[in-house]
């Protein structure tokens, strides 16, 4: 068997071209902001799934120890989205005021989001949000700021980690479905109240405007 020939860059060539057939093209800017939103959640969740799959499927050190990165980078960014959303999705309704998101720590987006919950929540379950704030945190304590699995070393040029650690690719991965399941099932209670309070607003709404057209009728 002759060995594949190496492939280079070649004159002429584009990295980004329009899709011609459906079954390799991908779509991006469908849909409104929110769609776009669960579309980047649900694209950074399922890399780091099928990352691990490939690096458990692989078997070698090689690929565990080099896919890790990029595994850990894509659930944080899912993780880091998944708050963000949260916050856009109920802190108006929930506060009556919304204020800009900033930054990619976790903890400052986990107690915005924490405060969310527990008004949508009636203030019910606090001790099972105090168990999913503890898997933040550890995240958070592991990545803080969404730089430790995208570079090698800091602004300084010093390794990031600088002491050997393992890292159990299954557990992560069934933590983070554990996650994804929780959050998922909250962006649902988030929708679902919405539609019942704005469905309420235009109920009174349209009693505000009969009572105003009836007794305008008695001026009549």
């Amino acid at each position: 068997m002759e060995p594949k020939e190496i492939e280079y860059p070649k004159k002429g060539e584009k990295i980004f071209i329009e899709g011609l057939k459906v079954e390799q093209t991908a779509c991006v800017g469908w849909n409104g902001q929110l769609s776009q939103f669960w579309g980047y959640i649900e694209g950074y969740k399922n890399a780091g799934d099928v990352i691990i799959k490939e690096a458990i499927e692989d078997g070698t050190g090689l690929a565990l120890d080099t896919l890790v990165f990029p595994t850990i980078f894509c659930y944080r960014q899912y993780l880091e989205l998944t708050l963000k959303y949260i916050i856009i999705l109920g802190e108006i309704i929930s506060t009556g005021q919304f204020s800009s998101i900033k930054g990619h720590g976790l903890k400052p987006l986990w107690v915005r989001c924490k405060i969310i919950l527990d008004w949508y929540n009636e203030g019910k379950d606090k001790q099972f949000l105090n168990i999913i704030e503890e898997y933040i945190l550890d995240f958070d304590t592991m990545d803080p700021n969404s730089v430790n699995f995208r570079y090698p070393i800091d602004k300084d040029g010093n390794p990031i980690h600088s002491n050997r650690k393992t890292i159990d690719l299954v557990n992560l991965r069934d933590r983070m479905n554990e996650l994804y399941n929780f959050f998922d099932g909250c962006q649902h209670m988030i929708d679902h109240v919405n539609d019942n309070i704005l469905e309420m607003k235009q109920i009174e709404s349209e009693l505000k405007r009969e009572i105003e057209q009836e007794m305008m009728g008695y001026w009549e």
